[in-house]
């Protein structure tokens, strides 16, 4: 499983994809850099039930405490209510704050 500070973008191993998510091949297969950072995060891989949402919408900001576990249906909810576009900074900075503080 990856590990945090493990350095993942080694040359032609790292690619963005069509639809803007960072992309690594690691442990055998492509994969995406966020559900990695995730599955460290908690401890566990990931089900493929699990969806995971980048709170600030930057689809290559894979920093742990912008990211949310969620499911399917809660994701396409979230979006269809229009939750899009950026952040406020400040609700983003005491976010970061705050997730930092629980790890």
């Amino acid at each position: 499983m990856f590990k945090f500070g493990e350095n993942l973008f080694v040359e032609g191993r790292s690619w963005i994809d069509d639809a803007g998510y960072i992309n690594v091949w690691y442990d055998g297969r492509a994969q995406f850099v966020h559900r990695l950072v995730m599955e460290e995060y908690l401890g566990r891989k990931l089900t493929d039930m699990e969806i995971v949402h980048h709170i600030d919408e930057d689809k290559q900001n894979n920093e742990w405490w912008n990211l949310q576990l969620t499911n399917l249906a809660d994701h396409t909810r979230h979006h269809a209510l229009g939750f899009h576009g950026p952040v406020d900074p400040l609700r983003l900075q005491n976010l970061q704050n705050d997730r930092t503080e629980e790890f």
